[in-house]
Parts: structure tokens; sequence; C-alpha cells
């Protein structure tokens, strides 16, 4: 980063010292402004200003690692700034930026409730809280929650409740569940709107501004739907108090409660002198709560505030996002600080720019204009221009696939077929602009992406897709039909219990084992007094296998696959509620070979199912640390709800990525399609309107349910704040594309929708003529088994054969058998009895680390590394990847202690020894393992085996961590002569061999070159 050009305004806002709002608009290099403001606020180098030669100067009061916050919008979010943050430190000149990259952990990279959970486990003490609370992960909370306001709804309905029952009588259970979410919501956050709600209702004489009997309808329903929530809130926040809990939401409202309160003094000073600055990343999807926790903190002359983000991207209202908090913030940061712009795009073409500018400006500059009309002021959004800052790459495109079909349903299905035959021609045709190396080259199915509004038909539009043969992964589907899921499911729940015939079926007949329906029909009927797992097992050798005329080694080929999956499933037993879930699927998924069936039929299909599989894993990986049973409660509950879970996308398979615009937000394509233009915008049922101070907030409920002031006054303007996030969703859509935009609509314009309007109301598309070219598909269900004649079976060649491992009783490593001819006592105590040496814990009390803990350092270091630039990082890693246990009462990083060490190993790694050992073909910790006599293994691992070039002898190396001086390494290393010899006669058997002890203290080998082969 030394060597980069900033744009000036991304000078101003790097070396700004005042409190900042950063408007960085779309493909502006946001991400790298916010890592080159904390490098900069360090102290180090951040490079020069665009067509200057000067380098922007340092901080003049430069602040320490520990004092730097940053919050992002995502976790994944956080973990991509932390990974470029310690790139672009260790990519720097400066020692000190290495440095820091190891210490990157002190600063506080994070979520806004990983923030908040942080200052109240910190300050607990001040702020009167336990601090040993646990916080519920999201979809827990959501999916407890419903079922608490499940609870009260039934009770109330005993109750006989007038209100509930006549909600009850309108609409289903599940109906008044989202209803009442939408109204705990707005209880919790927003408890000023409801203060006098109790009284109003008390009063049985209608308001005067309700007298029509439609609004007092809406006006007792709403307040019906006020009681569930009101009492369901009770309920949970009793249930959070009596379990020591707390969920996302009120990690945010009472961090702002306490920090808001007298008592929170002295934590605010102490918050204070350890921030000196506070991003907050993604400010426009932000509320009011989360902008007085920073104002609390900031605001001052110790903490900065730097909130960047877009408005024009604001595209979360409906998951409480409020864009007038922007707008009050930029009021208040003008008075005293610096409210900054980034317009010079980066990301895309300026053809691409251009089309944007010309349509998104007068839609957003219209919506803004009207929403003032309704007085909405502090809700509107004016557009603001961005400048291309990339050279045209002569591929870029804007262009428009013309639709015909005259309803909904058919154009999607149309989508689907066009936009497939378009896809053909551009992976077989196109060129585009490689993302990283902005070089020219062919378009691949990876480098395009589908985004859609909402999942209305989209199962229409897939069709299409499947039919022009694109494989293509998608954000959000219904995983219920979803082969491999379902699979992979019912083998949870197997696990759970195993005699469960129902899941062992399934099991039997999924390609964990893959065995016909009359094999698991005649293994059931061989005896029905035990489980069908059970019955399994005996069958495999006590019965006679139904024949297969059609292919006679079939039936061989079901003995095999199910001995092996029975095999499979037993080890997984064993392992459940020792081993994390993620770790036991993938370990299982692998063993029983599912993921290589996935490719034995159709390629395509085959990748788009490995990555609904990934997908899960990650999903499974979020809920690491729950067992089986509460994961696929979870699961079940989620996939009951109105949102079923996201699984996250194969980012490195080859497949086309349909999406939502809201699930595309933050990323970028080569080329992107947009479809479902024809949508148009209408009032989301369930959401509450806040009230205009004539009438009861009410929420929006179905048509015949709404009153007059429902839909002449608080419908209408509500609606103008949805079109307004409307046409920002339709900017975050066109500016996902780097070199082409494609959008799906009708030239004839016969059908209107809100985004095609605006897409043709100041702009000319030029039109793709497509051909759908429809392609048969096979059903890939009705495998053909002629291709199990062209197998020949054999017996595999040794080498490709499992090796059986020897039983542990009967094997010992070099290590061992160095210490039984040491000393018999030692070895009986450490490798009989299990006794460490007192030995082993040498170095905690004297600021060091014990010496096996060194050693694995050193080891994990030279295992890993590849490169001599990569040092800092690749210990940063090691050290990372090592137990908390191991490193306890270490000293910290940056100490002087790791500063020695990586010192130790630029010594080892400049040498023309290692240098040598790493030059062509070689091997890091080697495992092998050597029978030397009856009963009698040697196992162990090559720190480095280098085979050597023809006629030249292998080179084992061998690294040693003891700190020496030259004059005692020959004495020292007699003592390894045994070790030495096992490692000589197990390489011996492959090829002639050297042994080699490597001291990385004082960096020196014994025995020298030329003495090698006297050993």
């Amino acid at each position: 980063m030394g060597k980069f050009a900033w744009t000036k305004e991304q000078e101003t806002a790097l070396t700004s010292s005042k409190d900042v709002l950063l408007t960085a608009n779309a493909g502006t290099g946001k991400t790298l402004t916010i890592v080159g403001k904390i490098m900069w606020m360090m102290g180090l180098q951040v490079g020069s200003s665009e067509g200057k030669h000067e380098t922007i100067p340092t901080s003049i009061n430069p602040c320490k690692i520990n004092e730097i916050g940053a919050i992002t919008f995502t976790r994944k979010s956080a973990a991509d700034l932390r990974q470029k943050l310690r790139h672009e430190l260790l990519q720097s000149d400066e020692p000190e930026a290495k440095l820091l990259a190891l210490r990157l952990d002190e600063a506080f990279i994070g979520t806004i409730h990983g923030f908040c959970e942080s200052i109240l486990r910190e300050h607990a003490l001040r702020l009167g809280i336990n601090p040993t609370f646990k916080v519920l992960n999201a979809q827990v909370a959501d999916l407890k929650k419903d079922e608490i306001i499940k609870e009260v709804i039934l009770k109330q309905l005993e109750q006989e409740y007038i209100e509930t029952k006549a909600l009850a009588r309108r609409y289903r259970l599940s109906d008044i569940i989202s209803q009442s979410r939408a109204m705990l919501r707005e209880v919790r956050w927003h408890p000023e709107r409801y203060r006098n709600w109790n009284s109003s209702f008390v009063d049985e004489q209608p308001l005067p501004e309700c007298q029509d009997p439609g609004d007092r309808l809406s006006r007792d329903l709403t307040y019906g739907l006020y009681t569930l929530a009101r009492s369901a809130e009770e309920q949970w926040q009793r249930q959070l108090l009596v379990n020591n809990e707390k969920d996302f939401d009120q990690l945010i409202l009472e961090t702002r409660s306490l920090l808001r309160s007298p008592k929170a003094t002295h934590a605010l000073q102490q918050i204070r002198s350890r921030y000196k600055i506070l991003i907050i990343d993604e400010f426009q999807d932000t509320d009011d709560a989360q902008s007085d926790i920073a104002f609390a903190i900031g605001g001052n002359n110790k903490t900065k505030l730097f909130l960047v983000g877009d408005p024009k991207q604001s595209i979360y209202g409906w998951r409480g996002a409020d864009i007038t908090v922007w707008n009050e913030v930029k009021e208040k940061i003008q008075k005293s600080g610096n409210v900054l712009s980034l317009t010079k795009n980066f990301r895309s073409d300026p053809k691409v720019i251009e089309t944007v500018n010309t349509i998104c400006g007068p839609a957003m500059n219209q919506s803004a204009a009207k929403l003032r009309q309704a007085g909405l002021n502090t809700s509107a959004i004016d557009y603001q221009e961005m400048e291309a800052n990339r050279a045209s790459s002569g591929t870029a495109k804007c262009q428009l696939i013309n639709l015909k079909a005259s309803n909904s349903a058919g154009r999607r299905l149309e989508e689907g077929r066009k936009i497939g035959a378009c896809i053909q021609e551009l992976v077989e045709k196109a060129m585009i602009v490689d993302p990283d190396t902005n070089k020219k080259r062919h378009c691949t199915y990876h480098d395009i992406a589908i985004l859609h509004r909402s999942r209305t038909n989209l199962e229409l539009f897939q069709k299409g897709l499947v039919e022009a043969g694109i494989p293509f992964q998608i954000s959000h589907q219904d995983y219920n039909k979803s082969t491999e899921i379902a699979d992979i499911v019912n083998l949870l729940r197997l696990l759970i219990n195993p005699d469960d015939n129902y899941y062992a079926l399934g099991f039997l007949r999924s390609p964990f084992v893959g065995i016909r329906d009359e094999v698991i029909t005649g293994i059931r009927i061989s005896d029905f007094h035990q489980s069908l797992l059970e019955q399994a097992k005996k069958f495999l050798d006590g019965h006679k296998w139904p024949e297969y005329p059609e292919n006679s080694s079939l039936p061989e080929l079901e003995r095999f696959a199910l001995k092996r999956g029975l095999e499979t499933f037993h080890k997984a037993q064993k392992l459940v509620g020792r081993v994390p879930l993620p770790d036991l699927l993938r370990r299982f998924v692998s063993e029983s070979f599912y993921d290589i069936h996935l490719f034995l039929g159709n390629q395509r299909k085959g990748e788009e199912s490995y990555s609904n599989i990934q997908g899960f894993l990650q999903f499974a990986e979020e809920h690491r640390q729950i067992s089986i049973e509460e994961f696929l409660e979870l699961w079940d509950l989620s996939l009951s709800k109105d949102s079923p879970p996201s699984l996250a996308a194969d980012s490195e398979a080859d497949l086309v990525t349909v999406s939502t615009i809201h699930k595309a937000k933050g990323l970028e394509w080569p080329i992107v399609f947009s479809i479902q233009n024809d949508k148009n915008v209408s009032q989301r049922r369930n959401e509450l309107i806040p009230s205009d101070g004539t009438f009861l907030s009410s929420l929006y409920l179905k048509e015949s349910d709404n009153g007059p002031h429902n839909e002449e006054t608080l419908a209408p303007s509500n609606l103008a704040r949805l079109e307004a996030e409307e046409c920002r969703l339709l900017y975050v859509c066109m500016t996902r594309a780097r070199d082409q935009l494609i959008v799906c609509g009708e030239i004839e314009k016969k059908t209107s929708g809100f985004f095609w309007e605006r897409l043709n109301q100041f702009h000319s598309w030029e039109n793709i003529s497509s051909q759908t070219g429809r392609q048969e598909i096979t059903d890939l269900d009705l495998v053909p088994l002629e291709w199990l004649n062209r197998i020949e079976t054999m017996d595999l060649p040794p080498l490709a054969t499992t090796i059986t491992g020897p039983p542990m009783q009967f094997t010992s490593s070099a290590t061992e058998v160095m210490t039984k001819q040491r000393s018999e006592e030692e070895w009986q105590k450490k490798y009989e009895y299990g006794v460490q040496s007192t030995l082993s814990f040498a170095g905690r009390r004297s600021g060091r680390i014990p010496s096996q803990t060194r050693g694995k350092v050193i080891h994990g270091v030279l295992e890993r590394i590849q490169e001599y630039e990569e040092l800092p990082q690749v210990l940063n890693e090691t050290l990372n990847s090592m137990d908390t246990v191991e490193l306890s009462g270490s000293p910290g990083p940056g100490s002087n202690y790791w500063e020695a060490l990586e010192l130790e190993l630029q010594e080892v790694l400049k040498s023309s020894d290692w240098k040598w050992y790493v030059k062509g073909e070689h091997f890091r910790e080697l495992p092998f393992v050597h029978l030397v006599g009856p009963r009698n293994w040697h196992l162990g691992a090559f720190d480095l085996y280098r085979p050597g070039a023809d006629g030249e002898k292998a080179l084992i190396v061998d690294f040693k961590t003891h700190k020496l001086k030259d004059a005692d390494i020959e004495q020292v290393s007699q003592t390894y002569l045994s070790q030495m010899n096992i490692y000589q006669k197990a390489a011996d058997i492959s090829k002639g061999s050297v042994v080699r002890l490597h001291f990385t203290v004082p960096n020196s080998t014994w025995p020298k070159k030329g003495l090698d082969s006297t050993i």
C-alpha cells in the first residue's frame, strides 16, 4: 500500500482528523479505503496522491493497533476486512507493519453484535450485569420466539380474548404468528410509539378520527396483535433472564440503554480511552440504536467516528434499517466533522457507468421529490453521479432480451430459455476482463450472475435454464427437494436412532450404500424381529444375494457397497458427540465416496449437487457446537418458516449464480442479467406503518381489513418509502456488473413493471436476437447399467490398496526408541504410565514457552512456508492453529520472544542449505510406516525428504530446535544416532539415503556435507 496512488477524494478521507461520514458509491474502493484509514491511523505509510509523486504524510498522532474498532455488517465482511488488512500489512516495506500483522487480533474487527457483546462482558461489573451470559444464535432465538408467540396465541384463545378471536377468524395461525413477530420487534425497538396505546384503547368511546367501521376494525385488530406481542415479549425476557441469555437484539438495545445511563460514566471513560477510532461500515443500513451507541462512544475528542456507506444502497428497510438515520447523522457531522464522498468507480466499464447514471439518476431523484412532497424529507436520498475510473475494454455491452409471453409465469419460463441460450453463446464466444488480472480472457459460467427480486415463479425460470443445459447454483431454493441434502439429513436422523427402519431404508437406498429395492426387501423379510440395519449386517454373510440377470457382477458390487456403508456408519456412530458435526459429515461424505458418486452422471448436475453439499456443510459450520438433535430441530423449524435457511454458494465452482439482489449486494460479476423487471411495488402485508400523529400506528393487513385511514393516508406515504427503496434496489442490481449488463423486458412495453418503467424512461436498449435452442435433457434418475459390462475386475496393484495400520501396541517411534536406549525408567514413565518430564514444561516462568511448544511452532512454520516473504503470515497462522492450552502463559504476539523466534527462522530460510532443500521435488512432514520385525513397527515422519536426481542419494533432514552453541553440536548429535539410523533404514527401502540434522540455533547442520556417507 506504500506505493498505492489514492484519488484526491480518498486521500481527504484517509487523512481527516475529524469525525467523517463517507459516502462510498458502488465500486469506488470502499474496503480498500477503510484499510488505508486504519494503516494511516497507526502511523504507517499509505502511498501517494493520484498524479503526484509526494507520499501522503503519516499521522502526527498515531494510535496503537488495539485502539482500532471496526464494525462491519456481517461476519463474512469482518473476515474479508481482516484478511485484506493483514495482506497490506505484510506487503508493506515497513518492518513495524509486519509485526502489526501478527498482532491484528488485538484490534476489534467484527459485527455490531460482537462489539456490543465485548462491551457488556468487559465492563460487566461497572454496568451491573452478569458477564457469563450466553449469546443465542439469531436463528435459534427467532425460532424460540415463534414458539412463545404460538403459546401466547393459544392461551389467549382459551381465555376468550376478543381481539385474538377476531384475528383467528380472519387469519391462519402462521399468519398471526408472522404478524405478531413484526409487532413484537416494533414494541421492542420503538417502545416510545406505544406508550399511550393502553390508555387509548381502554376508553370505549371511539376517537374522533376513528369513526369509520373499517378504521375501528383495523385499529382493533392491530391492538390485538399488540397485546399478543407485548405478552410474548414479557415471556421472552423472563426466559432470557432465567437462562442468563441474550439474543442479538438485546445485545444492541441493552448496550444503548446502559451507555446512556448514569451508571455508564466510568465504563464510557474506559471505552473512549480504549478506542481512538470507531469505524462503522454499511452505515446506510443501520438504525437509531446503533447510531446512539456510536455517538455515545464517539463525538468527543478521544474517539473519532469514521462512518462509511452508500445511502443509495440502503435496501434492508424490511429488516429494520432506517435511512432517516443517515440523513440525521449527516446533519450532525456537518456541524463539526467532514461529510465526504467517493465517486470514482473502479469496478465497471464506462459504458455500464453511463447506463447506471442515465437510469438511476432520474429514478432516485423522482422518488426523493415524491417523499418530500409527502413530508418525509428525512427519508429522501438524492442521486450522486459516478465517474468511471476504468479504461474502456471494448467488451462492454448493455443489452435487452425481448420477451413476448403475455403473463408473469410465461415470462419467467421464457426468460430462463432465452437467457440460457444467451449464456451458452457467451461462454462459447465472449471475452471479459478478468477481475483479478485486469486482462481479457474467455467467459466462463462462473463469470455470470442472474439477479432476481423474489422467488415467485422462480422454479419456472430454473426450468428454462435446465432446458438450455446451463449449470447453476441458487442462493434460495427448497432444500426439501434437494436429494443430496435429504440424504445427509436422513443420515443424521439415523445416527440419532439406528433402530428407525424408515431412515435406515433411506440410507440403504441412497448413494451412501446404493443397493436395489429387491435386495432391501430380501434383507427385511429375513428376520422381522430385528432392526433393518441389524438385519443388513447378518444378511451380508448368511443369505443368498438376489441375482440381476442383466449383469452378473452387480450383486458382488452391491455386497461390497453394503459392507463399506455399514462400516462407515459404524465408525460415524462412535464419533457422534466427540467430533463437531461439520467434521463428522465431511468425513462420512468422503469415506462413503458420496461426493464421487455425484459426478458419475451428468457433470454439470454433479457440480450443482456438490455445491449444495458444500453449502449445507457451511450451514452446519455456523452451528458447530450444537448436538445433532439440536441441529435437526433447528433445521426442521427453519424449513417451516417463510424464509428457509440460506446455504452458502460455492464461490469456486464453474456455475452460473442465480441470486436475489439483496444476496448479491457487495459482490460483482463480469456479466449480470436482471430478470423479473415486470414486477410492481405493493404495500407489504404485516408491515407496521408508523403513526401520522392523528391515528395510532397500524399494521397493513389484508385489503378487506384496512380502513380508509390506512388505505388513503398511511399506506400511500409508506408506499412512497417502498418505491424509493425499490429504486435503490435497482441501483444495487445494475452496479454488480463489470462488463456487460443484460436486462429482460418487452420492447413494445405492453406490460408495465416498476423496474421496467425506469429502465426505459431515459435509455434505449440494444436488442439481443436470442434463439431459445432448447436442449433435450435425459432423465438422470434412470441411469442405464450397461456401463457395468465394460468394467474389468482385478486385484488392485499394491501401491493402490489401502494399507491397514499396525496395532498400536506393536508400534514405536524413533523418539521412543531413543528414550528407551537412554533410560529404561524414563521410557517406562513416559510411554507406559503417560507421565511427562518436568523439563517439557520449562519456559513458563521464564517468559518463554515450553520446549515442546517451541518445537511445534518451528516445525509448523517450516512445513507450511513457501516463500521467505510469507514468514510473518505463516508464523501467525501456525500460532492460530495451535490449542489455547499450548500457548497459555506464553508471551503475547509482538513480544521480544516472538521477534527473536522470527529472526531465528529468518536465518534458516535465508541459508543456502534451506534453498537447496526446497529446490525441486521435495516432501515435508512425510509420514512412514516400517516393519522391522515380527510385531515391531516403526512409525514417524520425515521433516523434509528430498528424493534427489537419478544416481543421487535421497536426503532426509530432521530439524532440531534446541538452542546450542557450535561447539556442542557434535556431542548432542551423537545422541540422535539411533533416530537417524531408524530414518535411514525406513528410507532405504525406496532409495539409498543419507540423514542430516539441522539445528535452527545456531543454524548449522550435522554431519557436514561430504561426511553424510559415513553415517
